[in-house]
Parts: structure tokens; C-alpha cells; sequence
């Protein structure tokens, strides 16, 4: 490891770097240059104290509640930007906060192994393998950038602690301990937990999804609503698998339809966004009253099996609505209509109706 102690007043032992290594060297092909074993030997790793810690100076909120801070608060993952290391990147983590959070060593060597790996997350997804270098792209919507990097960093993360737990108790209890803490930190970060827990893929599916906006475009804003409108532990998990396979991340697969028969519709509603969303085994849209809907956002969302989509005329629709569809019935109809020239008019009034972008 290339620990440079700046002004940190805490040092890290050699059982505590031993761990580290033991971590990356389980996580994936030591040989790769974006594996974790080569980052963690050949990525700068800063300490510095408080006072120098420049990022996120100010203290995170409801400590008395056993609420944990977001990781940017103990650890950062950046680029230097000074000649000759332009774009170099480089890892900051301050050990007085991280001893700010922990109650003993055990816990101490375990936070700063969970901060490390976090970082190194956010470097191997900021690797291209075309350019072979380190990469990173300002993203054009940083609320939908952080939730997505962040949570899926934290996933990542929890994969590697879990790779050592045969090894004995110790282990069994740092793994525990990682996870817990990722339960109790920000919603965007506490969402990899859930991620881990519930759905977990191969997150450097997001490093190549990432940079292809046009899988991204009819996704951000139905996902931005979706996770501001959940409090943690309230993700559906058809949702959630919805999006991820509208982003590319998951492959497409039918899931069970009684997920979709146990919706329960509220008599008088006026939210039926998300209702549907993930349904990816409804073959036809339902009949409901929705005269007193105003929100239909996404509402099929990854309802791929539909076979006529234009059912959805039989509703009437809110005027403020947004995306009903996804992104993968957009690309269904316009392969639909391709060859029939004659019905460009009735596809166009078709995705009005799918994204309010082809108003």
C-alpha cells in the first residue's frame, strides 16, 4: 500500500494495512490494472487530519440517533490536476473521523477498511478499458450520478468483506459491521446495502452503462422521483430491477405475475405512479378508473410483455404526465413502425404517450 501520512496523528498498523490487503486480494483478477489488489499498490492513499481534510468540513447530522455519515464525510476519491499528475487519481481519508464513529480498534481496523474499499470502488468504476486509463465524466445530472456511484460503490464494497468470512469469527463480525454501518448512513449510500442485500449484480455494469447517455435518458428522472419519494427499506424490488434493466445493468428476465396480482388500488386514488412498474409479465394494461389520477409517471415502466401499448388511450391522462413507459418500449415501437411509413402519424401520437419528450 502507498500510505503517505500528511498530518493524520493516527497511524495505521501493519495489521490494519495486513487486512486491507487480505480484502483485495480476494476481490477479482490481481493481474487486471483495475483490479483491487493493483489499485490498492499503486494508488496514492493520503492521511490527513481534520484541519486539513477539506472536503465535507462540516460534522453530519443526528449523531444521538445512531445514524452513520455518508463515507465523502471520513474518505474521498479524487484526481490531482497539477503537472506532471494531471488526472492522476489519488485517495484521501481522514483517520480521526473514522475514529469519531467506532467504540474499539477492531471496529477502527474494519471502518478504515470499509473507506479504503469504497474509494477503490469509485476507481475501478472510473476505468476504461478502450483508453486503459482512469476516466472521469462531470455527469449532467449529479443527483442521479452520486445516488447511482455511490449505493453501487457501498455494494461493491460489502461483496469484498463478504469474501473473507469463512476465515473465522473476526471476519464474520467485520463483515456484520459493514453492513450495519451502510444500513445506518445517507439514503445514497444506505441504498447499496439494500442493493447488496436484494439485487446484487456485477457493479462494473454501471462503469459501462455510465457513459452511454441514451440508456440513460428516460430513466433519470422517473428514478429521481422514484428514490426521493422512498424512505430507506421501502424500495420495491420490481422497481428497482426495472430500471436497472432499462439502464442495461440487469438482463431481462419474467418475473413472477403475482407480484403484479397483489397490487392493491385505492379506491379514489390520485397517485398511480410506479403502480405497475417492473410488471415485466402483464400482458395487457388493466382496466381502472383513473379520472381522478394525477400522477401516471412511469406507471408501466418495464411492463415489456404488453402487447398494445396504445391501451393506454382508454385512460384518461393526467396533462402534467411525464414517462408512462420506459425506454425499452420506446425502442419496441419505433422497431414496430420501422417498415410503415403510412402510420408515422399514429406512432408519433404513440410516443407522446410513452415519454413527454416527443411532445
Amino acid at each position: 500500500m502507498n500510505i503517505i501520512n500528511l498530518s493524520s496523528s493516527i497511524e495505521i498498523t501493519p495489521a490494519q494495512i495486513s487486512f486491507c490487503e487480505e480484502l483485495c486480494e480476494n476481490g477479482d483478477n490481481n493481474t487486471e490494472k483495475d483490479s483491487y489488489y493493483w489499485l490498492l499498490n499503486h494508488l496514492h492513499i493520503f492521511l490527513v487530519n481534520e484541519a486539513n481534510f477539506v472536503k465535507y468540513v462540516q460534522e453530519y447530522e443526528d449523531k444521538s440517533s445512531g445514524d452513520k455519515p455518508s463515507t465523502d464525510w471520513l474518505g474521498y476519491y479524487t484526481r490531482l490536476d497539477c503537472p506532471p499528475f494531471s488526472n492522476t487519481p489519488i485517495i484521501v481519508i481522514c483517520p480521526e473521523r473514522i475514529a469519531k464513529c467506532v467504540s474499539s480498534d477492531d471496529e477502527f481496523t474494519w471502518l478504515f477498511a470499509k473507506v479504503l474499499i469504497h474509494e477503490l470502488s469509485h476507481a475501478k468504476l472510473d476505468f476504461n478499458n478502450e483508453k486503459n486509463a482512469y476516466v472521469h465524466t462531470p455527469p449532467e445530472d449529479p443527483f442521479f450520478y452520486t445516488w447511482m456511484e455511490e449505493s453501487i460503490a457501498n455494494m461493491m464494497t460489502l461483496g469484498l468483506f463478504d469474501t473473507v468470512v469463512d476465515r473465522g469469527d473476526w471476519y464474520q463480525k467485520s463483515s456484520a459491521f459493514a453492513k450495519d454501518f451502510v444500513t445506518k448512513q445517507p439514503p445514497k449510500y444506505a441504498f447499496g446495502g439494500w442493493l447488496y442485500a436484494n439485487l446484487s449484480f456485477n457493479g462494473l455494469k454501471w462503469r459501462e452503462v455510465k457513459t452511454r447517455p441514451d440508456r440513460l435518458l428516460c430513466v433519470k428522472k422517473p428514478w429521481n422521483d422514484y428514490v426521493r419519494s422512498c424512505t430507506k427499506k421501502e424500495y420495491k424490488y420490481r422497481v428497482i430491477r426495472c430500471f436497472l434493466v432499462q439502464m442495461g445493468i440487469c438482463d431481462f428476465e419474467l418475473q413472477d405475475e403475482q407480484q403484479c396480482e397483489n397490487i392493491s388500488i385505492e379506491e379514489d386514488t390520485t397517485d398511480m405512479s410506479f403502480m405497475f412498474c417492473g410488471c415485466s409479465s402483464l400482458t395487457e394494461i388493466p382496466k381502472l378508473d383513473t379520472s381522478n389520477v394525477t400522477d401516471m409517471n412511469y406507471m408501466f415502466g418495464g411492463c415489456f410483455s404488453i402487447i398494445n401499448i396504445s391501451d393506454i388511450l382508454k385512460y384518461k391522462i393526467p396533462e402534467d404526465y411525464q414517462e408512462i413507459f420506459g425506454i425499452k418500449e420506446i425502442d419496441d415501437l419505433i422497431n414496430k413502425y420501422k417498415n410503415r411509413p403510412q402510420d408515422k402519424f399514429k406512432m408519433i401520437k404513440e410516443l407522446k404517450l410513452i415519454d413527454k419528450k416527443y411532445m
